[in-house]
């Protein structure tokens, strides 16, 4: 099992992984923009990737996903802490596996990341 996590601030990404790997997953990349998402994507064939719908410098989380993600089997689940409706929209449109709203707990994540690996088996 290969989770992404595609965040561009390096301690919601941190905190996020311990999330992940406190489950017992060992296999978590961290990519903080669309270059290292994408290297991430090519060598590891995610299951699962946490994606911010900003990244820095102007970067598209929905534009990743739309281009590398939406014709495979891989569950997105999407970090938002903009909760603008037609933004919501937009990020429906892309068949998310899951929305998670930003500041997140831990029990927030963990329910959606077992459903997520119930559906991966």
């Amino acid at each position: 099992m290969n989770i992404l996590i595609v965040e561009d601030n390096p301690l919601i990404a941190l905190d996020l992984k311990e999330m992940i790997v406190g489950m017992g997953i060992n296999s978590v990349f961290i990519a903080r923009d669309k270059k290292e998402a994408l290297d991430v994507i090519s060598a590891q064939t995610p299951d699962i990737v946490f994606l911010d719908v900003y990244l820095k410098n102007g970067e598209n989380g929905l534009k990743l996903a739309r281009a590398n993600l939406n014709d495979s089997e891989t569950k997105i689940i999407y970090l938002m802490g903009d909760t603008d409706q037609r933004l919501i929209q937009k990020v429906q449109s892309t068949n998310p596996f899951a929305i998670i709203s930003k500041p997140f707990k831990e029990e927030d994540i963990l329910p959606v990341l077992n459903e997520a690996l119930r559906e991966s088996y």
